[in-house]
């Protein structure tokens, strides 16, 4: 599975159309699997099946305010087929303390399982339309359009976009038209072309339609370490020559990406301004946090956190050589002493809220790497080092500590830098 576009606090925005970044898939929702297979080989458009395998059953959002405040939150249903039907967002309403809605996706799906429509209504005091996706594909199941219409009193026509494949079933082509009222018809607005070097895309050239003609306007540039992609460029056109504008650095641990970072090009030289990072996933490669962090010139600050809760695998009860946990455990981290990443594993014998945090020697905590609900099962989370502001902290003793249901345990570990 391909790198779902990371998003944080999108959940109240209406439907996003399947866009293309690097090797990246269409972005329809949270990194539901992230990172699994950290980049495709190529840019392709996915059959858009959303099962409990790799949709999650919900997830919060977080704000920072001294603390993880909540801010909203996502609650998606499954027909009897595990089909995605359905997704509320709600917003937290700190004065009453109580979650109150404000808009829900509802999403169609056709007899082979591929999403067809997906209309958003918002809440105004019950569920008005506002939005409207509809999906079509080829004969061989490749996506050609996805058209959106904004609610009018009756459906209007907003923006249209059109792939165009290769022989390889690679997207070669993206064309984005707006529909123009007056004269009802699609008119040009951009269009992305994807080159590639072998079987990897190498350059992403972006055009814009202006005067009747195309003009250039920005071009991506891509380096990978093997299939994985750990840096793209962004670089404007003056006219004359191409000018750096934005640079995306990505970091992995065993194949799963740990932190993206943006950094933007001035006098030559590049200064980070936004990172995400990925803390913790579960045992099937799904990310259960993630965090984003802007930088104010001196250190990273903390942004937005999001939590994901997925539902319990299918094949739970048959684990053959991998059998289920029949207690509740908690293993040294590795490697140890550890300089600026570590490992912590821990096993659970049935399904249970936890939270793993990160403390110092004055018992003061320094990092949340989980919270929320897990499957039963074995599972392995990362620490890269930072604390919750996202700064490295400093060589010496640490304390990692499980809690899961009743169940509690502290161990020691070692920075040594």
């Amino acid at each position: 599975m391909s790198i779902a576009k990371f998003l944080s606090i999108l959940l109240a925005s209406t439907f996003i159309f399947p866009t293309i970044s690097s090797a990246k898939e269409p972005g329809f929702g949270p990194p539901f699997g992230a990172a699994k297979a950290a980049g495709d080989k190529a840019v392709t458009l996915p059959t858009v099946i959303h099962t409990t395998d790799n949709f999650p059953l919900s997830y919060v959002n977080y704000s920072w305010d001294d603390d993880w405040v909540y801010q909203s939150r996502l609650i998606f249903s499954f027909n009897d087929n595990d089909r995605l039907t359905d997704g509320l967002v709600e917003f937290w309403n700190t004065d009453l303390e109580i979650w109150e809605p404000h808009s829900r996706n509802e999403y169609v799906s056709g007899a082979d399982g591929k999403l067809d429509s997906l209309t958003n209504y918002r809440w105004n005091s019950g569920w008005d339309p506002n939005s409207l996706a509809t999906l079509i594909y080829d004969d061989q199941g490749r996506l050609v359009h996805s058209v959106s219409a904004t609610y009018l009193g009756e459906w209007v026509n907003f923006v249209r976009y059109n792939y165009i494949y290769d022989d390889d079933d690679r997207v070669i082509e993206r064309l984005i038209e707006n529909w123009n009222a007056a004269d009802e018809e699609w008119v040009s607005s951009s269009r992305t072309t994807f080159i590639y070097t072998g079987e990897l895309i190498s350059e992403q050239l972006d055009e814009a339609y202006i005067a009747n003609q195309w003009e250039i306007a920005k071009r991506t540039l891509f380096t990978y370490s093997g299939d994985l992609e750990t840096e793209y460029v962004e670089q404007v056109w003056t006219g004359t020559d191409w000018l750096n504008n934005q640079r995306h650095l990505k970091e992995y641990s065993d194949g799963l990406l740990n932190a993206y970072t943006r950094q933007s090009y001035n006098e030559g030289n590049w200064t980070p301004f936004w990172r995400q990072v990925i803390p913790s996933y579960d045992s099937e490669g799904r990310v259960l946090v993630q965090e984003t962090h802007t930088h104010n010139g001196i250190e990273w600050v903390n942004g937005t956190r999001s939590e994901y809760e997925y539902a319990v695998p299918t094949d739970v009860g048959d684990h053959g050589d991998n059998p289920l946990p029949e207690d509740f455990s908690l293993t040294q981290n590795y490697p140890n002493p550890f300089n600026p990443i570590t490992n912590i594993e821990f096993a659970l014998p049935v399904r249970t809220e936890v939270s793993l945090d990160i403390y110092n020697i004055m018992g003061q905590k320094v990092q949340s790497l989980v919270k929320g609900t897990l499957p039963a099962g074995s599972h392995t989370v990362t620490w890269d080092g930072t604390d919750l502001s996202g700064v490295q902290v400093a060589t010496g003793v640490y304390f990692y500590r499980l809690k899961a249901g009743d169940d509690i345990e502290t161990r020691k570990m070692l920075l040594m830098k």
